[in-house]
């Protein structure tokens, strides 16, 4: 038996830009800069923004008026985590270990990006962790 699609009126529709992005899904608006960063979402009452850093990377995100910045350390793991899931799914063996890692830079509190030799100077003198 196959299943009939759902009456229009209780479709979703969304709208996408040239990039492939979302513009709106479900009731909510979604703005992007520089190709392929999520600069905001808002509808439902609710309104969400990032800010990204030189490097592209996301340092901090609005929500509704309350600022939350990157954990470097939460931020390298994740990308470390998603580097070892890459490798495991394209390895054709359930009983390879794969151990990913990365590294972020960062400058007190400031997310600078990926290792780079100009950073060397702003991080001399300096306790690392």
């Amino acid at each position: 038996m196959t299943q009939q699609p759902p009456p229009l009126s209780a479709q979703l529709i969304i709208t996408v830009k040239k990039f492939g992005n979302p513009l709106t899904y479900d009731g909510l608006t979604f703005t992007w800069q520089n190709g392929r960063q999520l600069a905001g979402i808002t509808g439902n009452g609710d309104t969400l923004s990032f800010k990204y850093n030189d490097q592209g990377i996301r340092t901090e995100k609005y929500y509704n008026g309350v600022t939350t910045k990157t954990d470097p350390a939460r931020l390298a793991r994740r990308l470390a985590e998603a580097k070892a899931q890459s490798v495991a799914a394209a390895v054709d063996c359930e009983e390879t270990l794969v151990i990913a890692a990365d590294t972020v830079v960062c400058a007190g509190r400031e997310l600078l990006g990926k290792p780079r030799d100009h950073y060397l100077c702003s991080m001399s003198f300096v306790v690392h962790q």
